[in-house]
């Protein structure tokens, strides 16, 4: 692979064996109301990731979903949508969703736009006993680019210049959490600019 996309887990399983798993990531991300179920009836959709299993093992995900996008016309607005599970059940902590968006620069290298989100900065979604829903705005998708990072180290993404920078980004993601970690789906929501018309497909890298 021509970037790198995981972080490195340094003991990550001896401290997610001894953190509490409290605190329900659904609960955290209700503090804001989304308008995103109303407005995606208006809006197109891309499923980028439908049913992707896995679980970190030896401090490294077994597995990690990988795609590239390719991009046609200029997107002017949109939501990435995520949901996931942990032995079917929603996500509690310290369970989390990695997603990175990495595009190449002008050094024939990548620059990454993505890492662990941060559940809190979730636009918010109705709470489920089954799985966790994050919403974020692709301009403004807010994670930490390592998993023993806090909040405070917190960076934002503006995932609409990267889609349509035309730099063939790349996509990857997975599970952080010891269980059985389902991305039961990750998806955009987007318009085009007016009068244009846009769209994203995905590939193997």
């Amino acid at each position: 692979m021509r970037f790198l996309v995981i972080p490195i887990f340094l003991a990550i399983i001896a401290v997610l064996a001894v953190r509490e798993r409290t605190g329900d990531l659904q609960t955290v991300s209700q503090s804001k109301p989304a308008n995103f179920f109303q407005a995606r009836k208006n809006l197109e959709k891309k499923i980028l990731i439908d049913h992707f299993e896995n679980s970190v093992v030896d401090s490294e995900p077994t597995k990690t979903f990988t795609k590239k996008l390719l991009t046609t016309g200029k997107f002017n607005h949109g939501y990435l949508y995520l949901k996931a599970s942990v032995n079917g059940r929603a996500l509690v902590l310290p369970d989390d969703i990695y997603i990175n968006l990495a595009a190449a620069t002008t050094t024939d290298r990548y620059q990454s736009f993505g890492g662990h989100l941060i559940a809190a900065e979730s636009l918010g979604a109705p709470p489920e006993d089954a799985y966790t829903e994050l919403i974020y705005d692709l301009s403004r998708v807010v994670f930490k680019e390592r998993y023993f990072e806090t909040e405070a180290d917190k960076k934002t993404a503006d995932w609409i210049s990267v889609l349509n920078d035309d730099r063939g980004p790349e996509l990857a993601a997975f599970m952080s959490t010891l269980g059985k970690g389902v991305i039961e789906e990750a998806s955009f929501y987007y318009d085009c600019l007016s009068g244009t018309a846009c769209g994203v497909e995905t590939k193997d890298p």
